[in-house]
């Protein structure tokens, strides 16, 4: 007896719940752009999945959530200096061009939150914006896994989530009723996960001063700052037809630029530009999310009208860049959810339907890329 509870032990010690699990059930907020908020789902290990990436190359073992599914997903790939953006909007639009929240949303206000709340778009806008720098952008990017989730109305919530949505009033009379629903979208966002891709990636921005712009086409341009891309990150950047001895970068180019890189995922010791050997060894064993496929949060709750204001309370959020002060009105009633159809079954049938779908019962949106995650 004393030898099996001591194995039972070891093997609870050495279990590792797979990275990504916690991201898949935290909110996301799509004004901010920003994940990882208060959880939404709380995860079960019942049914003993596991998942052993190709990338560990059979030596890395994860511990898998129930009725969340775990695939290989392995690319890479990089984006070198296609475009020249004089300003940050160019650069924001053309970033997020792919990200389709489902919701209408002010992309001006979007752009002044975002910036507040990443660290790189902070500092592009300052370089861009503040400082009139143009910008060359760079991305050398790796894919890992992928986790999925059912979907989210048949999940198990986390506690205080499902507490949230108990006192959520209606109907909706004063501004104290109004700002229950306003703290439920700012802890728990306007979406949830439905998917996320596991992986790294280093950003690579190059900053040109105007007088060099205005003294050069941007082929020139492009090309030098592709040149400077190729030899500060030769140790993980696709190579080119040319050894790394051969690169020349103009001196006008060196004099009138400066670059910055942002790294995601990979060991935090070695995010450095002098370590990025190191830091691509490290990335089977700390990869981080870099795609991810989001739905509307008010799809994790049953129709009615509670459902109904949390819905308006979030379009207007991500409209007006806040959280509305008195009471919104005028918005559709009794939506349907895509989901609705699965509450309308038998537990039983759904729990067959559960059990012989899981796996591959997935929401049919499109997958975004953030590179900003």
């Amino acid at each position: 007896m004393k030898v099996i509870l001591l194995v039972a032990l070891v093997a609870l010690c050495f279990s590792q719940q797979i990275p990504g699990a916690d991201f898949l059930s935290a909110g996301f907020d799509g004004l901010k752009l920003e994940g990882g908020l208060s959880p939404i789902f709380s995860w079960r290990f019942t049914k003993g999945k596991t998942f052993s990436p190709q990338i560990g190359k059979g030596q890395i073992t994860y511990d898998v959530p129930d009725y969340v599914a775990a695939y290989d997903f392995v690319e890479a790939g990089q984006v070198v200096s296609e475009n020249i953006y004089q300003s940050f909007e160019s650069y924001f639009k053309e970033v997020t061009a792919g990200f389709d929240l489902s919701v209408s949303y002010s992309m001006t206000k979007q752009m002044s939150a975002s910036v507040a709340a990443n660290v790189e778009w902070g500092h592009i806008h300052q370089k861009v914006t503040s400082e009139n720098k143009a910008m060359a952008y760079n991305n050398r990017w790796w894919t890992f896994y992928k986790l999925t989730a059912l979907p989210a109305i048949i999940l198990h919530k986390d506690d205080m989530f499902t507490t949230m949505q108990e006192v959520l009033p209606f109907p909706v009379t004063n501004a104290d009723d109004q700002d229950l629903y306003n703290q439920m979208v700012l802890s728990f966002g306007t979406h949830y996960y439905a998917r996320l891709h596991l992986g790294a990636y280093v950003h690579f921005d190059t900053f040109m001063d105007q007088k060099l712009m205005q003294s050069k086409d941007q082929s020139w341009i492009k090309a030098q700052a592709s040149l400077e891309f190729h030899y500060k990150m030769w140790d993980v950047a696709f190579k080119p037809n040319y050894n790394r001895s051969s690169i020349h970068i103009d001196n006008l180019f060196t004099m009138n630029s400066e670059s910055h890189s942002f790294f995601m995922g990979g060991d935090s010791q070695y995010q450095s530009n002098t370590t990025l050997k190191q830091w691509e060894a490290s990335l089977v064993n700390y990869p981080a999310v870099v795609n991810v496929t989001l739905q509307p949060q008010w799809n994790v709750m049953k129709s009615g009208s509670v459902r109904d204001h949390l819905k308006a309370t979030i379009e207007y959020y991500l409209k007006n860049g806040k959280v509305p002060t008195n009471p919104v009105t005028g918005y559709r009633t009794g939506v349907r959810g895509p989901y609705d159809h699965l509450l309308e079954m038998e537990p039983e049938e759904l729990q067959a339907h559960v059990e012989a779908h899981g796996d591959i019962f997935v929401p049919t949106a499109d997958d975004i890329i953030v590179d900003s995650l």
